[in-house]
């Protein structure tokens, strides 16, 4: 039996740099027309608009490709690298909330967030799940302390699920926590006084409610104390909360690179201010 065999490996080299190097370019092409989760751009689109600009004959695969391709780039791999490192400068307060999401098969966005020492916030994870229950707020909990750790004076902020509270109990068993949301006397009374902190409580009273409770607060103190934090991470995201749960991630991905290229940018044109 007789074998030709044919060495091909610098061909199939050279075949494969020409496929990312088209998908590569195709990519970098069509990017900004992905960055509004909303639209719906799809292969056959990048196939039609590349041929009629550039006179390229895509394949429904190199399309799908450069398309996945431009998606990465929109999504980046810095995004939560720019959080980590901005945790060890911001406050050490964590404000956490989850929201009922809009989708046929329902579902919550649980978010946690703190601000610098400007009072700008710093998105630090989110996280998708079926429901707000004992078992995802310590999966949450748990994920964020493998990647955040913990910070001497650290104190979480959460509203009044008794999921949270019991996840922050087991996973920060030696943080304070306490409730952002009693609006009025009446909630106060019935969820916050027994849930505080038994190594802060006593102080707490001693000080006077007027002095850290919003229900007991004389004017709008805002940031002070207690933060607006999640009504701001909420409002950003409300109307792509109808959104299918891929594209909601990409919209947070994006929104968290918004908001930290805009802080990063403002920052620096501050600094060259303070240069002149």
């Amino acid at each position: 039996m007789d074998f030709n065999y044919v060495n091909s490996c610098l061909n199939d080299k050279r075949f494969c740099s020409q496929k990312q190097d088209v998908s590569a370019f195709v990519a970098a092409v069509v990017q900004d027309k992905l960055v509004d989760p909303k639209t719906i751009y799809t292969p056959t689109n990048i196939q039609r608009d590349i041929q009629k600009t550039y006179g390229m004959d895509l394949s429904y695969m190199q399309a799908w490709r450069s398309k996945e391709k431009a998606m990465q780039l929109l999504r980046g791999t810095q995004t939560i690298y720019a959080s980590i490192r901005g945790w060890i400068y911001c406050r050490p307060t964590i404000v956490v909330d989850g929201s009922f999401l809009k989708l046929t098969y329902r579902g919550t966005i649980f978010t946690a967030s703190t601000q610098d020492t400007e009072g700008l916030i710093l998105p630090l994870a989110y996280a998708i799940v079926d429901s707000e229950n004992d078992a995802s707020w310590e999966r949450f909990f748990v994920q964020f302390r493998k990647t955040y750790g913990q910070r001497e004076g650290m104190c979480i902020i959460l509203d009044m699920h008794d999921g949270i509270w019991r996840a922050t109990s087991i996973v920060y068993q030696e943080v304070p926590h306490c409730a952002s949301r009693a609006y009025t006397i009446e909630e106060f009374n019935r969820h916050t006084i027994d849930a505080i902190d038994s190594r802060v409580k006593t102080y707490l009273m001693d000080i006077g409610y007027d002095k850290w409770s919003r229900a007991h607060f004389k004017t709008n103190r805002t940031m002070t104390m207690t933060s607006n934090i999640t009504e701001s991470v909420n409002a950003a995201n409300k109307h792509a909360r109808d959104l299918t749960i891929v594209n909601l991630l990409d919209f947070m991905t994006t929104l968290i690179q918004k908001w930290i290229y805009t802080n990063r940018k403002d920052a620096m044109e501050y600094e060259d201010r303070c240069k002149v």
